[in-house]
């Protein structure tokens, strides 16, 4: 909104980029237990990992677990934090929401092909883009570490359900996009 009252006369184009919501969520726990700065390092350190997982899954230790994604570009307002009054497994308006805002998305990327989505957004901006490699192996259900049970990887989905939709319709809207290449103009 502050853009559109500086710049009137320019169109905002925004991008974005989304992540397998298992994925994301499963290296979101590893990233906590390995990481002993981290608010929730402590408690999930001292569980066995699959135990650990559990009581991440559950969403009693931090909202972020529930729709994370769908949170971000669902939410009314420009929130800096996530809104963990919005986590929930099933909101309907907020997922609609969500799926409107991405369709307003001049470019969406995904995680799990940063680097030539990168090099794809540059050639929109007219830029050259070196490229950029993703310090990360890609992402596997039990992240080298473990297999998990089927009930720990099906209440994964569950609480994923929202942001699962909104990630295949960002397949879809990144299959299809073309995105017209800018002229990118010296501000001022």
């Amino acid at each position: 909104m502050l853009f559109r009252s500086w710049f009137p006369e320019r169109r905002p184009r925004y991008l974005t980029w989304l992540r397998d919501p298992v994925a994301r969520l499963l290296a979101n726990y590893w990233k906590i237990r390995r990481t002993p700065q981290h608010q929730l390092h402590d408690r999930l350190a001292a569980l066995d990992p699959e135990q650990g997982l559990g009581e991440f899954l559950r969403g009693e230790l931090t909202p972020v677990v529930r729709n994370h994604m769908t949170v971000f570009l669902g939410r009314q307002g420009t929130a800096g934090a996530h809104d963990p009054a919005l986590c929930h497994d099933w909101d309907r308006e907020l997922l609609e929401r969500a799926l409107a805002q991405l369709r307003r998305f001049w470019f969406v990327g995904l995680q799990e092909s940063y680097s030539s989505d990168l090099a794809w957004l540059g050639r929109c901006l007219g830029l050259e883009l070196a490229e950029h490699h993703v310090h990360r192996a890609p992402p596997q259900l039990d992240d080298g570490r473990q297999r998990l049970p089927l009930t720990l990887l099906e209440h994964c989905a569950a609480r994923t359900r929202m942001d699962t939709l909104l990630f295949h319709a960002a397949l879809l809207q990144r299959a299809t996009q073309q995105p017209e290449r800018l002229q990118l103009q010296a501000a001022g």
